[in-house]
């Protein structure tokens, strides 16, 4: 079932929901039946760079990650 934003609106201050990071599109396909969101966070330079900083991250890197997790999710919001 494809979501909405509007059912994620809904949620809002009566039901729990529930926001995942996910950096691949392996994991993010794991987390995408679990899920309301998936997020891709700059913290991926501390977990997967293992850079001391996540100052080190690129814009590039962050497209690149990005792509490959929405390449995971099947439930994305389809009004957006």
């Amino acid at each position: 079932m494809k979501k909405k934003i509007s059912d994620l609106i809904k949620k809002k201050n009566k039901q729990k929901i529930v926001s995942l990071t996910a950096y691949s599109k392996n994991v993010a396909s794991i987390l995408d039946n679990h899920c309301d969101i998936i997020l891709v966070g700059d913290s991926l330079g501390s977990v997967l760079y293992n850079y001391k900083s996540t100052r080190e991250v690129t814009l590039n890197t962050m497209i690149e990650h990005s792509k490959s997790v929405r390449m995971g999710i099947k439930k994305k919001f389809n009004d957006c």
